[in-house]
């Protein structure tokens, strides 16, 4: 059995579903090009006036307990093949199970697990489709799902990023669900992270070692904000005007602010925008 695909269906995500046919408890879906299988969607799942040759969007499909393909609206905290923080919620002889926002709890089999689970802990998992059940099953061990290939990022490109747990040094976070990096502690300045948490991250650096650092914001976006600060006060200080504007010389603004004509251009811009200045060809004035 194919691990995320079987006649045409992602298990574990999203597919686009034609409706084949209509019953009293549901209706029976099939992919737009495969009409070889056949999954359920329960009723209470199903919009108002469905025929038959319909098509539906974002149906997630997975096995439930007796085997059967089910397809739901739900949207789930996690797909096949992501990495996630996710709860305990039951632990039986099987392994333990996962909450993951889908009626049907995921397994971490006893050898999947690092150490016994907890029910009301949550744990970082990665999530797939069992190769021989088609099960969706979670495991503890996400380094063997971390991609091994060199990593390719650009200075400054942004990624999804999910905090993995908190080190000496700051916080490992997993991004674009293929590596991880480090978001050192010199980068927080006072903001607070938590493990289990997403957020838009954005690379600093990709070491020589293949080692990436990561940023909390784009690369230049402190020092933007440093220099709207710094203008504002030089606006109070001098009753509300200045003397450089749009058409200023490099070596004025340089004298003044210690930055590049482009980045003061930027940072007027977005004063601008926030209507805190007016821009004069050789003047600001306060708004």
């Amino acid at each position: 059995m194919n691990e995320s695909k079987i006649k045409g269906l992602n298990i574990g995500r999203y597919n686009k579903l034609k409706v084949r046919r209509l019953v009293d408890f549901g209706a029976y879906l099939s992919p737009i090009k495969e009409d070889g299988v056949e999954v359920l969607m329960p009723q209470k799942y199903l919009s108002e006036n469905l025929t038959v040759g319909d098509e539906i969007e974002d149906c997630l499909v997975y096995f439930d307990s007796d085997d059967r393909l089910i397809a739901t609206k739900e949207k789930p905290l996690v797909l096949a093949g992501e990495f996630a923080f996710l709860e305990c919620v039951a632990v039986s002889r099987f392994g333990a199970f996962l909450s993951w926002g889908v009626i049907k709890d995921l397994l971490v089999p006893y050898k999947q697990q690092r150490s016994i689970m907890e029910e009301g802990r949550s744990y970082l998992v990665y999530v797939y489709s069992d190769e021989q059940s088609g099960r969706m099953v979670a495991t503890e061990r996400i380094e063997n799902y971390l991609d091994n290939l060199a990593p390719r990022y650009e200075q400054g490109e942004e990624v999804s990023g999910l905090i993995a747990r908190k080190t000496p040094m700051g916080f490992m976070a997993i991004i674009n669900n293929s590596h991880t990096g480090m978001i050192y502690s010199s980068q927080l300045h006072g903001k607070r992270l938590n493990v289990g948490q997403r957020l838009s991250l954005y690379i600093g650096k990709v070491r020589n070692d293949d080692k990436i650092d990561l940023l909390l914001s784009p690369v230049g976006y402190e020092k933007a904000g440093a220099l709207h600060e710094e203008i504002m006060r030089q606006l109070h200080i001098n009753g509300g005007t200045i003397a450089l504007g749009d058409k200023s010389s490099p070596d004025d603004i340089e004298l003044m602010f210690h930055c590049s004509k482009k980045a003061f251009k930027m940072a007027i811009g977005g004063l601008y925008k926030q209507g805190k200045i007016e821009i004069e060809d050789y003047r600001i004035r306060e708004c």
